[in-house]
């Protein structure tokens, strides 16, 4: 069935195509029985306005907002995301869409506050967010809410907000799947070292979910009846973690099974 278009609401409601074009833009000049003459015709034909062809006629620029952590060396992980949003930008052309980045210090929730401070003084038809630390990003939603601008969060989820979409991963089925391989190659009565590397681990939502779904394999069907050791190690900064992890395989425990779950914006780090 052919697309219904404005000339055929223009032809059935006995009316002109500017006519319409002013109900359904929401425009003055039209009487409010000939308002909803054209809206029950655009009902029954399922009009839907090509917004590609608006947009072209459009002079409107969409300010989006990021709020994103500095991609820094020699983690390249963020470095992906503003390569991936400006690539996505390209296939929305001809629409007009400008983009602001406010690009925080990933280990610094106070410069997570003053980037967000500094994009919530500015107006946005959109906000593209990484909640990685969970309070302060909280409130930045709120703020947001206030202002009624819509937002999404990429990376990590965070519950009882408004976000009008997510893009991050399964991590509680993450942690399961690395707990799984840990117990496939790992003889039954040998110990399990769990490493987590990350600071503030109590505001980090992925690293507290991909735990959370590590040891819950671990208890209802792991084999492993060895002992299970967990460390956190706060930097990302390969001397750091060398020296201590030698002084936790210097303690008098069994040979281990490594099982290190990192937080994944600074998964390079370890490896």
């Amino acid at each position: 069935m052919p697309k219904a278009t404005i000339k055929d609401i223009a032809r059935i409601a006995k009316t002109s195509t500017g006519t319409v074009d002013r109900v359904l833009n929401n425009r003055e000049g039209v009487s409010e029985e000939k308002k909803e003459l054209v809206r029950k015709i655009a009902r029954e034909l399922n009009y839907q306005p090509n917004i590609l062809a608006q947009a072209l006629i459009s002079k409107k620029i969409f300010k989006l907002a990021l709020l994103l952590p500095k991609p820094e060396f020699p983690n390249e992980y963020w470095a992906s995301h503003p390569k991936g949003v400006e690539k996505a930008i390209d296939h929305l052309a001809p629409f007009k869409i400008k983009t602001d980045y406010f690009l925080y210090d990933l280990q610094n929730p106070t410069d997570f506050t003053k980037q967000a401070e500094g994009l919530l003084a500015e107006e946005f038809d959109g906000v593209i967010l990484a909640p990685i630390h969970k309070k302060e990003a909280r409130e930045v939603c709120q703020k947001l809410d206030q202002k009624n601008i819509p937002y999404l969060f990429i990376d990590s989820f965070l519950q009882n907000t408004n976000c009008i979409a997510y893009v991050c991963e399964d991590a509680f089925n993450g942690g399961r799947v690395a707990a799984g391989l840990i117990d496939y190659g790992t003889p039954s009565t040998k110990d399990i070292l769990i490493v987590t590397i990350g600071d503030r681990l109590e505001n980090n939502i992925n690293l507290q979910n991909r735990n959370q779904g590590f040891m819950s394999f671990m208890l209802e069907k792991s084999k492993n009846t060895g002992l299970k050791i967990t460390t956190n190690l706060k930097e990302p900064n390969r001397k750091y973690i060398t020296e201590k992890l030698d002084q936790v395989f210097s303690q008098k425990f069994a040979s281990f099974a490594f099982g290190s779950i990192p937080d994944d914006n600074k998964h390079q780090a370890g490896s």
